[in-house]
């Protein structure tokens, strides 16, 4: 497992830095070292309680001091019998924790009682995803460490029986897989394999996460049946993605039709993602990292929000928001964006989980995003956060995930220990307990805490192709390439990030804030996560936070953005009559119903508004060519418009700029000879130009305020964004102002600004639209003084605009026949 760490010059400046600041937080070898033993004294406790008052059942019941094991008497208990099969799971869960312990005697203790009390041949359906990671898992991980002597812990009798454990376990898993489309049912039994009238129904993430263990134990065993089977269950959910490359959440496996199509990081998916990423590191095969690649591409588009914090569940064929609700799962990928090599991306999306834990003293279930509180409070003492804290601290050093680490050490202590175990909590906010200890409590939860603050643990300085699966399970394959599949060949544009350099980022406010924690962005951070900001509008105003965020979408040629134009997704039409949609001899395509069709979009530009249709249905949009709609629904839907392009005079002393600019769609026009609006003509001479005291100008003009611009009798440019066109130029009239000036968002040409269909105001003034570019030009001029002044002049005028907007977005190729 390769983590990047700082180098030695840097970490050199930073201590110097610190020991000259006699209030500096620091942690020394003996603070890690008493952390470390608080978090084995914790694990201790959790694992030597289950021993004391369950053993050999499941789970413990830590408050009632009781045993838990699979629920014969009710077999619909799906929270107890998915997972608990009377195979002694937290044992076998637990095995390799011995080792990141350093307890060999323990450790060999464990494998024999494994040996001697763990038998699958049990009457019992369980979840095909939960035995695989948690006791499949185990097992595998605690033979790689009994058979092998470089890692210290082989035991000299020991003669393979984990192993032989794991390959009749695995061979009760395949009935599993017996499926047309090679996705596993969810639930299989252990002794007569796939029950009648079982469910089709599972999840991406159940069907899509048994890789790692079965490449292993195929490997092992040298029987590629299992492999095979993960294989094609992975290839099954992902060769079903989206035109946007997105797996939904539920899926038939018998059909392999979606079933529930919103794309998130978290429950139900989460893993598929962090198991691509494992497969290429322990397997070494080119395939899992292009596999990664793109959908860590679409991850960053669609589900990604713009501020670069969150990622929402979105609708898998459209990219749109269709949920505002994330859940503690999702708190895993900031772990794996660790891994994969995006640094930045990982900081913000683990800032939010991190200040959600402070806020509450445990991480929620569930959180609305919008109303920025959580709506499930329960915290089962999951794992995913702290291992994404373990990786976060083994690239940076930074001492900010040592100080979240030591919060959730006593947190947990404080709150969830009892005299049986640890208890998860039911309520963060009454602090009510649930009798229950789930086994990743002892098998990751407390191994990644121990781990955080054993910085020379072996087993996380190892370089080599070693990973932790998403039950905290060690795994290691010989990496030598299976016939037919090509070893690891890192791309030259791979994602990587071979240091962190905190004193050479803009993220913070100087070179002494060194901590990830000064961040500026992470303001914005806390506020995400329910912490309120006293002054909002100050905040933005001087920079602290943008609401809008630092994020850099992620990028991919081979397509754009998908739109399906139909009452139902499932409803596409793949072969279109000729009178419904047909190719034109020049390239164009002229569609007379949209209906079922799909387009894809381009963008015109790198970080533009507009968009090309590049392809309509299975007609592909030859470059220079339009798309030509003449469907009566579409038509009836956008009324005409008048398109006038005006140009922008602005004078400072002899010099002169002519920059082009687009005449509002609502409003009073420039152009006297304008038949669809009233008329207006700046007079000689031209208007002076002043830039707003509030750059959105969403807010009134106070011009009596000497403090505020005065705008009266002037032309005021403001910056889009925060409130509508048509209520800068309403506004503005109410200021005295004469026109406005609008500062686009980027360089797109030929977008007309257009009023929402509910605004109507009495007071307009004229408004025009300028590139990012040429508004940047504008104000430096303006911040230079003198006499600026600016005369709009008509240019041309067409009925129809140069872009429509389709779909929510902006297409410069599209044109409307009407008849």
């Amino acid at each position: 497992m390769v983590f990047w760490r700082l180098p030695l010059a840097t970490v050199l400046t930073v201590l110097s830095i610190l020991e000259a600041s006699p209030a500096s937080a620091f942690y020394s070898s003996s603070r890690k070292l008493e952390l470390r033993e608080l978090a084995r004294d914790t694990w201790l406790h959790a694992y030597g309680q289950y021993k004391r008052v369950a053993f050999p059942s499941d789970e413990i019941l830590p408050l009632s001091c009781g045993a838990q094991g699979h629920d014969h008497a009710h077999p619909e208990n799906g929270a107890v019998n998915d997972v608990m099969g009377n195979y002694v799971l937290t044992l076998v869960d637990s095995l390799d924790t011995f080792p990141i312990l350093g307890d060999k005697a323990g450790f060999e203790q464990a494998v024999r009682e494994t040996i001697a009390h763990v038998s699958f041949d049990q009457p019992v359906r369980i979840q095909t995803f939960e035995i695989t990671i948690r006791a499949l898992g185990g097992l595998l991980s605690g033979h790689l460490l009994a058979s092998n002597p470089k890692r210290g812990y082989a035991l000299p009798w020991y003669n393979g029986e984990l192993l032989s454990l794991a390959h009749d376990l695995g061979r009760r898993l395949l009935p599993a897989f017996a499926t047309p489309t090679g996705i596993p049912f969810a639930r299989v039994h252990l002794q007569h394999g796939v029950r009648k009238g079982e469910t089709y129904e599972t999840c991406s993430a159940g069907a899509g996460s048994l890789l790692l263990e079965m490449a292993t134990l195929s490997r092992l065993t040298g029987d590629p049946t299992f492999e095979e089977a993960a294989r094609r269950a992975f290839y099954g959910i992902w060769n079903r993605k989206s035109d946007l490359s997105l797996v939904g959440n539920t899926i038939n496996a018998a059909d392999g039709k979606w079933m529930h199509g919103i794309s998130s990081t978290g429950a139900g998916i989460d893993s598929i993602f962090e198991y691509a990423a494992k497969a290429h590191v322990m397997l070494g095969e080119d395939e899992w990292y292009r596999v990664w690649d793109e959908m860590y591409t679409s991850i960053l588009r669609y589900i990604r929000a713009p501020d670069g914090f969150w990622y929402r569940g979105v609708n898998m064929y459209t990219g749109q928001l269709a949920s505002v609700i994330v859940d503690s799962l999702s708190a895993f990928f900031p772990g794996v964006q660790t891994l994969m090599g995006d640094l930045e991306s990982a900081i913000k999306s683990h800032a939010v989980y991190a200040f959600q834990w402070k806020r509450y003293g445990g991480l929620p279930e569930m959180f609305d995003i919008h109303k920025r509180q959580a709506v499930n409070l329960g915290y089962p003492l999951r794992p995913e956060l702290i291992e994404s804290t373990l990786y976060l601290h083994q690239a940076t050093k930074d001492e900010f995930y040592l100080e979240f680490a030591e919060q959730v050490l006593h947190d947990i202590n404080n709150r969830s220990r009892v005299e049986c175990g640890l208890a998860a909590v039911l309520d963060l906010g009454s602090g009510i307990l649930e009798d229950k200890q789930p086994s990743f409590v002892t098998s990751e939860t407390l191994k990644y805490l121990y781990l955080i603050f054993d910085e020379e643990n072996p087993f996380i300085k190892d370089d080599g192709p070693l990973v932790f699966t998403t039950e905290g399970h060690m795994l290691e394959v010989d990496t030598r390439p299976v016939v037919g599949r090509r070893k690891r060949s890192f791309p030259a544009e791979a994602p990587t990030c071979p240091a962190y350099h905190p004193e050479s980022t803009d993220k913070h406010q100087h070179f002494l804030s060194q901590s990830v924690g000064r961040r500026i962005d992470f303001e914005y951070a806390r506020y995400l996560a329910g912490y309120e900001i006293s002054d909002e509008a100050k905040e933005i105003e001087e920079g602290r936070w943008n609401e809008n965020g630092w994020c850099e979408v992620g990028q991919s040629e081979e397509y754009g953005i998908e739109l399906l134009f139909a009452a139902s997704t499932d409803f596409e039409v793949v072969a279109p009559r000729p009178d419904q949609a047909r190719q034109g001899n020049d390239g164009s395509v002229i569609v007379g119903a949209i209906a079922g069709l799909r387009f894809a979009l381009t963008r015109a530009q790198a970080g533009g508004d507009g968009f090309f249709v590049s392809r309509v249905g299975p007609y592909r949009v030859a470059a220079g060519s339009c798309v030509h709609i003449h469907d009566p629904a579409v038509l009836a839907a956008v009324p005409s418009k008048r398109v006038e392009k005006v140009q922008l005079d602005v004078q400072l002393g002899d010099a002169q700029l002519h920059l082009p600019a687009y005449m509002s769609s609502f409003g009073p026009s420039v152009a006297s000879t304008s038949p669809l609006r009233g008329s207006f003509a700046f007079a000689e001479p031209a208007l002076p130009l002043v830039q707003a005291t509030f750059p959105f100008g969403c807010e009134p003009h106070h011009t009596s305020d000497p403090l505020e611009a005065d705008i009266e009798g002037k032309v005021v440019v403001l910056h889009r964004g925060r409130c509508s066109f048509a209520k800068k130029a309403n506004l503005a009239a109410l200021g005295g102002a004469k026109a406005v000036v609008v500062i686009n968002t980027s360089d797109e040409a030929g977008f007309v600004p257009s009023a929402e269909g509910e605004e109507e105001y009495k007071a307009l003034v004229p408004l025009v639209l300028v590139s990012n570019t040429t508004g940047n030009a504008l104000e430096a001029l303006i911040a230079r003084g003198g006499e600026e002044a600016a005369l709009m002049r008509p240019v041309e005028a067409s009925d129809e605009p140069d872009s429509l907007v389709l779909g929510g977005y902006q297409v410069l190729n599209v044109k409307l026949q009407r008849k």
